[in-house]
């Protein structure tokens, strides 16, 4: 104001920092086979900037973060196998400072059992022939992994070869016998459906016959008797 004279300025050149930031990432399956879609997201404690997603080193999109610091890509098309995923945060304008995540997961691939020889006629002591065969989501038959065959609690494991696995099974009691398969899967498969039967054995109809070992007989004589029946 009048007769008050101008005084000193006073000035400061501040400096701040950019923000330090911290990207997470999240899937939208736990289980994932081939084929599917995935969505996955990066949640990063900024408001700007973007997210480079890759996918097995291969940039696959690059999506601008929202106000909560969300970006999300759907990824296509999974092969069977591990994956993994990295994304990677910047911010081209410079308030909050690059960061990155990784993550990885598995693509499995579908399997469907098949058992020929569940539905035969059953007798006892005969021999019967089971034939498994696994197939994956798209058809193909697999020769990869064993089959596990479970009868009456005893289990038979046997290696896929020429695409399939065979046991020969045989009971020699008449009753209630319990028969399981399974696929024991390799990595990347994944565990298929159990085929199960419960097979009634009927009893095997008998008949017996009688014979002398004489034609005739006298007091006094001893005689032998012989009994015969289609039975062990």
């Amino acid at each position: 104001v009048k007769y008050y004279y101008p005084s000193n300025v006073v000035s400061k050149l501040i400096n701040i920092d950019p923000v330090k930031t911290v990207l997470s990432l999240s899937l939208g399956k736990d289980v994932v086979f081939a084929g599917d879609s995935l969505s996955v997201k990066a949640s990063v404690n900024a408001s700007q900037g973007k997210v480079l997603f890759y996918l097995n080193d291969v940039l696959k999109g690059t999506v601008n973060v929202n106000s909560k610091g969300v970006a999300s890509l759907v990824l296509n098309g999974l092969s069977m196998g591990n994956n993994k995923l990295t994304a990677r945060y910047t911010d081209d304008k410079g308030t909050y400072l690059d960061s990155s995540a990784k993550a990885a997961f598995d693509v499995f691939m579908k399997t469907t059992l098949v058992v020929s020889g569940l539905d035969s006629d059953w007798v006892i002591n005969k021999n019967f022939n089971l034939v498994a065969k696994v197939k994956d989501q798209f058809g193909s038959y697999i020769n990869e992994g064993s089959v596990s065959f479970l009868i009456d609690g005893v289990k038979y494991t046997v290696g896929l070869s020429n695409y399939a696995a065979s046991k020969t099974v045989s009971f020699s009691q008449a009753g209630k016998h319990n028969i399981a398969v399974s696929f024991n899967p390799v990595k990347y498969y994944y565990p298929s459906n159990v085929v199960s039967k419960l097979i009634n054995i009927d009893p095997v109809k008998t008949v017996l016959s009688l014979s002398l070992s004489k034609d005739a007989m006298f007091v006094g004589d001893s005689l032998s008797v012989k009994a015969s029946v289609n039975a062990s």
